[in-house]
């Protein structure tokens, strides 16, 4: 049987707790190789754009891997916490993006 990887979910919401759609977040990380002496594989997540009630889901997400959660926009890119691991699908829960981040 074929691991078809973690689904993460979370709302993106502002200081408020007012649901924010169309941000676009994604997350960034590593998981360790069995071999110690290995450098991590680092990969990317499937990216991911709030909808209008500022859910969104990232499927493929490799377990037991830590990454740091991204949003972007025209201007820029920030980082805004770090996640993980998880070794089941999970919820983050409310991701508060500020005003400047958007």
């Amino acid at each position: 049987m074929v691991n078809k990887g973690l689904k993460i979910t979370g709302t993106v919401v502002d200081k408020s707790g007012k649901p924010l759609a169309n941000v676009h977040i994604y997350a960034y990380g590593s998981i360790a190789q069995q071999d110690p002496n290995s450098s991590p594989l680092h990969f990317v997540s499937n990216d991911s754009i709030s909808d209008e009630e500022g859910h969104f889901q990232w499927s493929g997400i490799q377990p037991n891997a830590q990454f740091s959660i991204h949003i972007s926009s025209q201007r820029s890119t920030k980082e805004l916490q770090k996640a993980g691991p998880f070794s089941t699908d999970a919820d983050l829960g409310a991701i508060v993006v500020t005003p400047e981040l958007k």
